[in-house]
């Protein structure tokens, strides 16, 4: 009998994580549900008869745990799903260099850390995918107050160090000429219908959504 296949879905507590771990689920995956926010974690893997483990994924010692934890519970990772993402909306002069650090931090080093976690593993078994979710913005353009967050989170030539850092996942690290696993894939988001996203505009909902659409061509 096959062994089930596994896999490790970062910010997968809640909105489009949760959709994701859902659908792998459904799939016949066994998921590993990574967050911050453990108690949601745990709700969200109860429901898909998985695992919940904390992980704060901008650190390297947080995430190397949660890793170590998955390992322990499943023997083995198929799948990883880079998900997890944050932002702050705010005018960019009035940023602090805390909120420049937290958004690289978990939008551009986050990645960076769980690849270099999970990668050998998949290496040694010969097998596996890794998939970093970003988002369309970089390419359309957001609204100002998201200028870091375009910078760190998105495939697009508006991030400097940033974008360069997340072209490197996805080419450099997963160029194994010899090997042809594990292989690496992107999904590019647009606008979700997130009550943290449609906040950010005034009205009713479905004002909201037409504004939010607006934005995003």
């Amino acid at each position: 009998m096959d062994q089930q296949r596994v896999a490790v879905v970062t910010g997968g507590a809640k909105g489009i994580g949760a959709a994701i771990a859902a659908r792998l689920s459904s799939d016949g995956l066994a998921v590993a549900v990574l967050d911050v926010d453990v108690d949601s974690a745990e709700a969200t893997a109860a429901g898909l008869g998985g695992s919940a483990h904390q992980a704060d994924v901008s650190s390297y010692d947080s995430v190397r745990s949660a890793v170590d934890q998955v390992l322990e519970r499943w023997d083995r990772i198929d799948v990883l799903v880079n998900n997890a993402g944050w932002d702050r909306v705010q005018p960019f002069l009035d940023n602090e260099p805390e909120l420049w650090d937290r958004l690289i931090g978990v939008n551009l080093l986050g990645p960076i850390n769980l690849c270099h976690v999970v990668l050998p593993h998949m290496v040694s078994q010969g097998s596996g995918r890794a998939v970093n979710v970003a988002s369309d913005a970089g390419r359309v353009g957001a609204e100002p107050a998201a200028a870091v967050f375009v910078g760190d989170r998105l495939y697009d030539d508006v991030g400097g160090a940033q974008t360069a850092g997340m072209r490197a996942i996805q080419t450099v690290q997963f160029r194994r000429e010899e090997e042809p696993e594990p292989r690496p894939d992107a999904v590019i988001e647009h606008l979700s219908d997130l009550p943290e996203v449609l906040r950010r505009w005034e009205g009713p909902p479905a004002a909201r959504r037409g504004g939010a659409a607006r934005t995003a061509p």
